[in-house]
């Protein structure tokens, strides 16, 4: 009676087992922040799964690894510079599969861009009469202005508005007066981040 009992014991663990891996299962946690700093870094993921997987991500310069496993096992995320000048989000497949049966787990990964200033016009030609003339800056962070000089001095009474600016794009006008002479006048402005991490000399010649 006991060894009745004891096969029946295996028997019923070996179905459970069988029925276990037939059904694919996987899931993927992120240890830590999701987001990676635009100069490159690696997010570690942890899979937990009862059978074989694979993983895919469409952005290839992602590096995964390892790119595939079986059961458990902690996988690193890796990114290169983001050289672009926007925030990019990108998804991980983990695919686990048993017996043509998939099971997928995700996890998506967001990178920074870089802080940046622009300017598409930084250099304006201004005709011998003055008035206003417009630079049109972008950037992702606060700026100011930092400096602004005519000829090489200081532009004391320099008019710039506006001369400072929170994260969008807009037209920063530089009113100037008229020419007393025939020597060539230039107005240079230059606009920093208030963190310090880029500026952008603009020039008005006239």
């Amino acid at each position: 009676m006991k060894r009745v009992i004891l096969l029946l014991a295996v028997v019923s663990a070996v179905l459970s087992s069988c029925q276990k891996e037939g059904s694919p299962e996987i899931s993927c946690s992120v240890i830590g922040k999701h987001i990676v700093p635009y100069t490159g870094g690696s997010i570690k993921v942890y899979v937990v799964s009862n059978t074989e997987w694979t993983t895919s991500c469409v952005e290839t310069s992602v590096v995964i690894d390892p790119a595939s496993g079986k059961g458990d096992t902690e996988v690193t995320i890796s990114y290169p510079l983001n050289e672009n000048l926007n925030t990019r989000g990108d998804k991980i497949t983990f695919n686990a599969v048993y017996n043509n049966t998939h099971a997928y787990a995700y996890v998506t990964i967001s990178q920074e861009c870089r802080d940046f200033l622009l300017c598409s016009n930084p250099e304006i030609t201004a005709d011998a009469q003055g008035g206003d003339y417009y630079f049109r800056v972008n950037s992702n962070s606060p700026w100011s202005v930092k400096s602004a000089e005519c000829n090489g001095d200081t532009w004391y009474d320099a008019s710039i508005t506006p001369s400072s600016n929170e994260v969008n794009a807009v037209d920063v006008k530089v009113t100037i007066p008229a020419k007393v002479s025939d020597e060539t006048v230039t107005y240079t402005i230059t606009l920093a981040l208030d963190n310090g991490k880029e500026e952008v000399v603009l020039h008005l010649i006239q």
